[in-house]
């Protein structure tokens, strides 16, 4: 980058600290979604697209039509669309706007576009049950608290549970409590929900489950046939 295009540059950094209002836009990972420039493109002077409100330089389009790509994560990602919109191929959670802490800009001369939040929604990395391992067996009288763990999911998820195919409860845990002899075999799943009905509509399920295993042991074994008898008296 030259002295000119420095210098452009830094003034439209100088005008930037004043900003535009910002827009949105909403995509899904793997998809390839246009961040709007909102300035009348001049084929005589260099574009920028930058990340706000650092100023980081992710592309310098020339007058000549060489493109220079300046951030590792976006080389061979970008095209241009209508000679100024910016194209990001094959999108993921590391380019939403949170992650960097800013919003996306263009810029030529001493213009510049309004800044763009970039949103990825995306699924949880992972979905799993804690609180229960399948190699332990339980007690009557124990107390058994189960969380579904769904991590860094955008947005966020919804949680139900059910148990043997009927709905117990909603929200990250559930409690059995007590246990009982008869919930031995008892099938625990976790339904993890994500949603947006933003453009485009993002919809998303997974689901992990547990079986119960319930032994009744020693002292267990009698005050759980005590607590039998006493209930058909």
């Amino acid at each position: 980058m030259g002295p000119a295009d420095l210098f452009g540059f830094l003034l439209v950094f100088c005008l930037s600290l004043h900003g535009l209002e910002g827009a949105d836009v909403w995509t899904i990972e793997g998809d390839s979604p246009v961040l709007p420039c909102g300035i009348t493109y001049d084929p005589n002077v260099n574009l920028f697209w930058t990340l706000q409100p650092e100023n980081i330089i992710l592309l310098l389009k020339h007058p000549d039509g060489r493109v220079e790509v300046l951030e590792d994560p976006f080389k061979g990602r970008v095209d241009f669309v209508d000679r100024k919109n910016l194209k990001i191929r094959n999108v993921s959670r590391l380019d939403d706007s949170s992650v960097w802490g800013g919003e996306y800009r263009c810029s030529q001369g001493s213009r510049a576009g309004e800044r763009t939040h970039l949103h990825v929604r995306h699924p949880p990395s992972r979905v799993a049950i804690t609180g229960y391992n399948s190699s332990t067996t339980l007690q009557p009288g124990d107390e058994l608290q189960l969380s579904c763990d769904a991590d860094d999911s955008n947005p966020a998820p919804s949680y139900a549970w059910y148990k043997n195919g009927i709905k117990i409860g909603e929200g990250r845990t559930v409690n059995i409590n007590p246990v009982k002899l008869e919930n031995n075999g008892d099938v625990i799943r976790c339904k993890v929900t994500v949603h947006d009905d933003r453009e485009p509509v993002f919809h998303w399920e997974g689901q992990r489950q547990v079986r119960l295993s319930v032994r009744a042991t020693g002292r267990s074994w009698l005050a759980s046939t005590r607590h039998h008898r006493s209930l058909e008296k």
